[in-house]
């Protein structure tokens, strides 16, 4: 996917995962990345952008965030939703709930609909000539 995310979207991102870090009853960031097989030093990072931005931020990868999905039980596209990379949705600038929220809609979808959602998307991007998540490959 190739959407930027904004300081803002990683913001979010780093306030969900804590979130869901405490409802978890996982105790510290430390303990999450052990779980998730990640660095701490990176996940601490992440997490930390909504808090001290100016001491530098990273961008996480898809893989850290299906890692860190999968040990938080939750979809990873709800990750991605923060970070504004919602299944090649146009970028409208989702706030934090409006973000999962969708999220979550996208998630209870069957297979059938979710490629509907996918294949309507990608039409209409093509029509416009423009791409959020990598081009398809011909």
């Amino acid at each position: 996917m190739s959407c930027m995310p904004t300081i803002d979207h990683l913001r979010a991102l780093g306030s969900e995962i804590d979130r869901l870090r405490v409802a978890r009853g996982i105790r510290s960031v430390r303990a999450l990345a052990t779980a998730a097989g990640v660095s701490n030093q990176h996940l601490g990072q992440v997490i930390n952008a909504y808090q001290h931005p100016k001491r530098g931020f990273t961008i996480p990868s898809d893989d850290m965030l299906e890692r860190l999905a999968e040990v938080l039980s939750v979809p990873v596209s709800r990750f991605h939703a923060l970070l504004g990379r919602f299944p090649d949705v146009p970028f409208p600038a989702f706030n934090h709930a409006e973000a999962v929220e969708l999220a979550e809609t996208y998630d209870r979808l069957s297979e059938y609909g979710r490629k509907i959602v996918q294949d309507t998307v990608r039409s209409v991007s093509e029509a416009e000539g423009r791409y959020l998540v990598d081009k398809p490959q011909t």
